[in-house]
């Protein structure tokens, strides 16, 4: 599940995003973080909470992670890093030992737990966090489960395969280096570029099929169920009907996006010539003659290659067309369509891929008279843009006896409510 909404909220527009849980966000520290360095011995207690104080988890939804902070003898309070600050200064998560009533607790302090919405109907998740220094040193933090999350079951088209960068020019020889007589050679003009190849498209989205019941589940819950199948695969989640909507999918995959252009080849530097220079003699004696001079008027310096072009970025590939979507509903309850957003639209088309810059001209030789330099080498184009796949066609909704389709669910303690009952 994680994989499918990462996928989705890479499409761009995709009007599924209010419904979708937090994003995933990074953090890219700095490089060589300094944390915090906790003398255990000076600790004197520890808090255990949440980013944010969320007491609250979505089944089968985004992790929530631990916050912690520990006391010293000195006045100091010293708390772990969350996602989307720097590590400097903050405690490591890896100073801690931890035990947890379901799931486990990651090396970044996330409690990951298992995608089983029905299997959190009822329990309360403890986490108890020790110094492992200290652990007299005890803190602990329960959280219980929200079924008014929302979130997204279904399917995607695959993304297509990015386009390879184009192979970089050749950089040009420099010119031989001249003498008393002939001027330095000129370099060699750096070679062009390779261009990039173009994105794959992204694959058709799938043919879904969903079904939406009302349960009762052994803690007097009164949930929604709701079941997909697509690519041979069936998934099913449980949800507060009156928390935000479910989507069924079944979108088109991202095109590719465009190989890169390689760089032009530089120019290479122009040979060097040589100085005007100068001798003279004299000397003194029974003869009559004088010193004779000896000028060298000196060589020109060779000018440089000019620089390769810059490849041209391959085109994005196309997206994917949307796939379709069939949902049944129990009929007894039609309200149940309020809670659900299908959307099979296409598949947003690749990135176009960057132009390759020009090679450097060569620099021109020194001499008497310096050559010219090379002239710098033309950038590639860009790629275009993949375009956009279609949408699927209308999703066919319809009511009908879904009993047959969550019979198994009486095994893990689900009853199916029945026509008469009162949602």
């Amino acid at each position: 599940m994680e994989e499918l909404r990462a996928m989705i909220a890479r499409q761009s527009g995709v009007n599924l995003r209010p419904l979708l849980l937090a994003g995933f966000l990074t953090a890219c520290g700095p490089a060589g973080p300094r944390p915090a360095r906790l003398d255990a011995s000076k600790a004197t207690a520890i808090e255990v909470t949440t980013v944010a104080d969320a007491r609250r988890f979505c089944p089968g939804g985004e992790s929530i992670q631990l916050a912690v902070a520990v006391t010293t003898t000195d006045g100091k309070r010293l708390d772990t890093w969350n996602r989307g600050e720097t590590r400097d200064g903050k405690l490591p998560f890896n100073i801690f030992e931890y035990t947890t009533t379901w799931g486990q607790i990651d090396g970044d302090g996330f409690v990951r737990l298992p995608d089983d919405p029905i299997a959190a109907i009822g329990r309360v998740v403890t986490v108890e966090v020790r110094v492992a220094e200290r652990p007299d040193l005890v803190g602990t933090v329960a959280l219980e489960p929200d079924f008014g999350c929302g979130g997204v079951l279904g399917g995607l088209g695959a993304q297509g395969q990015s386009g390879w960068t184009g192979d970089g020019g050749h950089d040009g020889r420099a010119g031989a280096a001249g003498n008393d007589t002939s001027d330095g050679r000129d370099g060699e003009h750096g070679s062009d570029a390779g261009d990039g190849s173009d994105g794959g498209p992204g694959g058709p989205g799938p043919r879904v099929e969903a079904a939406v019941a009302l349960v009762d589940t052994a803690t007097g819950q009164r949930l929604a169920v709701l079941r997909t199948w697509s690519n041979g695969a069936a998934a099913t989640t449980v949800y507060d009907p009156k928390g935000r909507p479910w989507g069924v999918v079944a979108l088109g995959g991202e095109g590719g996006r465009g190989g890169s252009g390689g760089r032009g080849g530089a120019g290479g530097a122009g040979g060097n010539g040589t100085y005007k220079s100068s001798s003279s003699s004299s000397g003194s004696g029974s003869g009559s003659g004088s010193g004779d001079g000896d000028d060298k008027p000196g060589t020109s310096g060779g000018n440089g290659g000019d620089g390769g072009r810059g490849g041209d970025g391959g085109n994005g590939g196309d997206g994917g067309d949307g796939g379709t979507i069939e949902l049944v509903y129990d009929a007894a309850f039609p309200e149940l369509l309020d809670t659900i957003v299908v959307d099979n639209r296409g598949g947003r088309g690749g990135e176009a891929g960057w132009a390759g810059d020009g090679g450097a001209g060569g620099t021109g030789g020194s001499g008497e008279r310096r050559g010219y330099d090379g002239r710098p080498g033309q950038s590639g184009r860009v790629g275009a843009r993949g375009r956009d796949g279609v949408a699927g066609p209308r999703a066919q909704i319809r009511a009908g006896d879904v009993r047959a389709l969550f019979a198994d669910l009486a095994e893990r303690g689900l009853t199916l409510v029945s026509p008469g009952g009162s949602p």
